[in-house]
């Protein structure tokens, strides 16, 4: 209710702040001497929210075909880099960068294959899919 009575720039503001709070901060931190020093407490304590906020803006925004395959190949490429400096699994957070960026990727392609499926068969499992939600 909040959130469809924002017009795309408050909401834009409102994930940028949380990204950035919640993930680069948060990133600095871990990979540094930060913590001890840096303390900012937002009102809101779950970065869950920035991905609610998040979804929803993506859902309203159109993406063009090539730019995002763009985006899949510069995610791909980032969690390539990150496997590679040696970050574990059991430390990787839903508030860090690549998690935050590969959410993103895997969203907007799904969004993009429902919008826009090019065969028969994706058709056919996107009417399936959408009749399905709208019966519930």
């Amino acid at each position: 209710m909040i959130v469809e009575n924002m017009d795309n720039k408050e909401i834009q503001k409102i994930i940028f702040v949380l990204f950035f709070f919640y993930s680069i901060i948060m990133d600095i931190c871990k990979l540094s001497d930060l913590k001890k020093i840096f303390a900012v407490q937002l009102p809101i304590t779950s970065q869950y929210v920035m991905y609610v906020f998040l979804g929803y803006y993506l859902d309203k925004i159109k993406v063009e075909r090539k730019k995002l395959i763009l985006f899949d190949l510069f995610g791909i490429f980032m969690m390539l880099i990150v496997s590679l400096m040696g970050y574990r699994m059991d430390t990787v957070q839903y508030n860090d960068v690549p998690t935050v960026i590969l959410s993103i990727c895997i969203f907007l392609t799904f969004k993009y294959k429902f919008d826009y499926p090019i065969n028969k068969i994706e058709k056919f499992i996107t009417k399936k899919h959408l009749e399905y939600i709208f019966a519930i």
